[in-house]
């Protein structure tokens, strides 16, 4: 009987394997490594088995190859593992746990230096040492700690813009709308349906003749995709997009943008709901969420009547704070409802105009109120061009200075425009205050006074009255 005892090298055996596809107990064993001084010592052990079991002769020992192999050392310093894991092993612990292991240890004041065990090959430098330690240890004895470099105040991974952008879409898909990501380029008839004072970039190079134009509005590649949609009979209620408009070849001429549209039913077919088709009112909140998740009050914002040729003179809007314009908000112009063959509501906002800050988070802090809230009704006579958002904008001018109730709603519930029997020139607009008083609940005489602000600032800021 001829007994083997072997070791072959673990790369060449991986190497040979795989490429003969051979998939063996060997393979797998000698692959991942043996313990080199377990040559000897194993072919020892079956002879004696062999006599024991057979009995017979033992001859001489013939070797084949050279087993030149050496130990592989690694300088360990003590002091790592404290560093590394956050708790202390004494130095006298360290080197009892790594002699137990297997470890030759010699060591020079705090650095060890250590013969790993022939078994262990996957020891190779300090840190599986650490591990080695940790695992003896206990992972149950680390103990939770900031690290020092987390109190250095990092740059942030998002910057301004970018957050805003994320806050204002996850404000749209909260709305029941859906992101969609466009080129940056359309055709030639988009850009003349949605000409404004810019003169449009015409590509030199362009993808095909319906990209040859960078856009400069979002709206057009929306619309067209929403109308897609729907001949593939895909009825979802409304698309938005948050992204880069072109003015001009310029980097300042690049402007941040958001829009979205909507058209059709409001809410899918049920037979609890009445259903409505959406309309401008829709497509504002829309336009306000967006500002409001940047941390813009709806209650800073007027509205306006100036707005592109793209939507409709009468069903519109212009959204301003201050001087300032944020966006646009309204239905299409009958022109372009007829062209795309549905009637559509959309809205865009200028993210560049945006007031500037560095400030991350917008939510307000909750306050808890203890006393009920109070409801009065006024009804304004008002000029017919006067409009709701001037009232409601004076409404809230008037209550800043008073501390003890905070205001939180202004709400136009009625406009009565048909001919007055007092002027043919003005209307009627109804509106609905909620006061919450804070310390106390408040006296008749205060009610009172607060009523009288309102109506006398109303008319001084829009010369509207209150109507008998």
């Amino acid at each position: 009987m001829f007994l083997e005892s072997a070791i072959f090298n673990k790369k060449n055996i991986a190497i040979s394997g795989r490429s003969l596809n051979i998939l063996s107990d060997a393979r797998y064993r000698f692959e991942r490594g043996i313990d080199p001084e377990y040559v000897d010592a194993g072919i020892n052990i079956m002879t004696n088995l062999v006599l024991d079991i057979c009995g017979g002769e033992v001859s001489e020992h013939v070797y084949a190859g050279k087993a030149d192999f050496k130990k592989h050392k690694i300088d360990f310093n003590c002091s790592k593992f404290k560093m590394l894991c956050g708790i202390e092993i004494d130095k006298k612990d360290q080197i009892n746990i790594l002699v137990k292991l297997g470890f030759e240890v010699k060591h020079n004041q705090n650095v060890l230096s250590l013969l790993v065990p022939t078994w262990r090959h996957d020891i190779i430098d300090e840190v599986d040492i650490v591990e080695e330690l940790l695992r003896v240890k206990g992972y149950d004895s680390l103990v939770e700690f900031p690290l020092d470099n987390f109190s250095v105040k990092r740059k942030p991974v998002l910057n301004i813009v970018e957050y805003r952008n994320r806050l204002i879409s996850a404000a749209l898909v909260k709305r029941g709308l859906y992101e969609l990501v466009t080129f940056s380029f359309f055709s030639k008839m988009s850009a003349a349906l949605f000409k404004n004072d810019f003169s449009p970039v015409v590509l030199d190079n362009p993808i095909s003749q319906d990209l040859s134009i960078m856009r400069v509005s979002l709206l057009p590649n929306i619309i067209d995709h929403f109308v897609n949609n729907i001949k593939k009979g895909l009825k979802n209620s409304g698309l938005f997009e948050v992204g880069s408009v072109y003015y001009g070849e310029e980097e300042d001429d690049q402007v941040i943008c958001s829009a979205g549209i909507r058209s059709g039913n409001i809410l899918s077919r049920h037979w609890s709901t009445d259903n409505r088709e959406v309309d401008i009112f829709d497509i504002k909140k829309d336009a306000y969420k967006a500002l409001e998740a940047v941390g813009i009050s709806s209650n800073n914002l007027n509205l306006e009547k100036d707005v592109p040729g793209w939507y409709h003179p009468g069903r519109s809007g212009s959204i301003k704070l201050g001087k300032i314009l944020l966006g646009y908000f309204g239905e299409l112009h009958p022109i372009y409802s007829e062209k795309y063959g549905m009637r559509i509501v959309c809205f865009e906002l200028f993210h560049n105009n945006f007031p500037k800050t560095a400030k991350k988070k917008y939510n307000k802090d909750y306050t808890p109120y203890s006393l009920m809230p109070i409801k009065r009704d006024f009804a304004f006579l008002a000029n017919r061009e006067t409009s709701s958002s001037k009232i409601v904008s004076a409404i809230r001018k008037s209550l800043n200075g008073i501390n003890y109730i905070d205001l939180l709603e202004v709400n136009v519930f009625d406009v009565y425009e048909k001919t007055l029997s007092e002027d043919d020139d003005k209307k009627s607009i109804a509106i609905e205050v909620i006061l919450q008083p804070i310390e106390k609940t408040l006296q008749e005489n205060q009610i009172s006074d607060i009523s009288s602000l309102i109506v006398e600032r109303v008319r001084k800021d829009t010369n509207a009255i209150l109507r008998e």
